[in-house]
């Protein structure tokens, strides 16, 4: 892993970590507001509940699970940015329903997302 300068809001600089796993995938970690984190958190969860899942997987306890029946803690204060984005896939009236099951609107749960992009768009 190391630190990488991100593009921040309104022209901001941030930092945040990007590393790779031994599969060949890669992460970025960058800081968010707390109060857009339990925002985004409760609509993960919202996301599990509403839409059915692959195979009728659920993402946020699917790698909890290791190689070689080791279990790994899910940490608690990291979000699966993958299964947020799902969010922007979904039908409008799911929106809503994601949204207002966790007192929000889809326009605040996409703003949230895209200043979560733009934060971890790398600058050249």
């Amino acid at each position: 892993g190391g630190t990488v300068t991100l593009a921040g809001e309104a022209g901001g600089v941030g930092s945040a970590v990007l590393g790779g796993t031994l599969e060949g995938g890669y992460f970025i970690l960058t800081p968010i507001d707390p109060l857009v984190y339990r925002r985004l958190l409760a609509v993960a969860l919202s996301i599990t509940k509403t839409v059915p899942q692959i195979a009728g997987i659920n993402p946020l306890y699917a790698c909890q699970a290791g190689a070689e029946g080791q279990k790994y803690a899910k940490s608690q204060v990291i979000l699966d940015g993958d299964l947020l984005f799902h969010y922007l896939n979904l039908d409008v009236p799911t929106q809503r329903k994601v949204a207002n099951n966790v007192g929000s609107s889809p326009d605040v749960v996409i703003e949230n997302l895209l200043q979560i992009d733009l934060g971890t768009s790398m600058s050249t």
